[in-house]
């Protein structure tokens, strides 16, 4: 759930207020609860005990009128944790973590404006623009892929994840192709992989943060 109301968004006062008017609904909550984490004002309250999180949930919204406090109606659920869920910009369900459908949307759709399909573009002057603007370097790594696996680092539905690389490579294959159309995709893949830019996948750059995770 998530908690709104009083100031505006983004100012320096807001996460002192946030830890101010919290507080008290940490030390409740955090003691009761099985799991409880609270980022800004946005909470996460586990329990297997359905009874319990009834009363957790009764709890933030009495206190949340005391302090008027204004809910969001659509961020305060009480379901299963098995259901599709969201928190803190990443998605939950099944017990997999991916990134939502949303954020997909938006990373794809900045990367089709920033690679148009430019015929009057040699095939060399489109892999110089595309290592300039993913800033790749020898080794293939991209920063700006890198900068989407950044904040969904806990991501590890590995499925999902190379389905959305494989739409990100698709955008790059159709921009040095010149289209979407299985003959362009398919000249463009052939482009990139007999190029000297040797750039990893968006899946390349997930798998190796995931991993580095795994053995730190």
């Amino acid at each position: 759930m998530s908690m709104l109301g009083g100031t505006m968004q983004g100012i320096p006062l807001v996460s002192l207020f946030n830890n101010i008017y919290m507080s008290q609904i940490d030390e409740k909550l955090g003691a009761e609860s099985e799991f409880y984490r609270r980022v800004g004002d946005d909470v996460i309250v586990i329990d297997r005990d359905l009874n319990k999180l009834q009363q957790s949930l009764t709890y933030i919204k009495s206190e949340s009128q005391i302090m008027k406090i204004i809910l969001n109606q659509e961020k305060t659920i009480l379901q299963p944790l098995e259901l599709l869920f969201e928190y803190l910009g990443l998605a939950f369900e099944k017990g997999l973590v991916f990134i939502p459908h949303s954020k997909i949307q938006k990373i794809t759709a900045e990367l089709k404006v920033k690679f148009k399909s430019n015929s009057k573009l040699s095939s060399t002057a489109k892999l110089s623009r595309l290592r300039r603007l993913l800033m790749v370097n020898g080794h293939g790594i991209s920063n700006v892929f890198q900068s989407i696996v950044n904040p969904h680092n806990l991501v590890h539905d590995t499925k999902h994840l190379q389905s959305i690389s494989l739409r990100v490579m698709k955008i790059i294959w159709a921009y040095l192709g010149g289209g979407f159309t299985g003959k362009k995709l398919k000249q463009g893949r052939k482009i990139l992989q007999s190029s000297q830019l040797r750039l990893q996948s968006l899946f390349s750059h997930f798998s190796n943060r995931i991993y580095q995770a795994k053995e730190d």
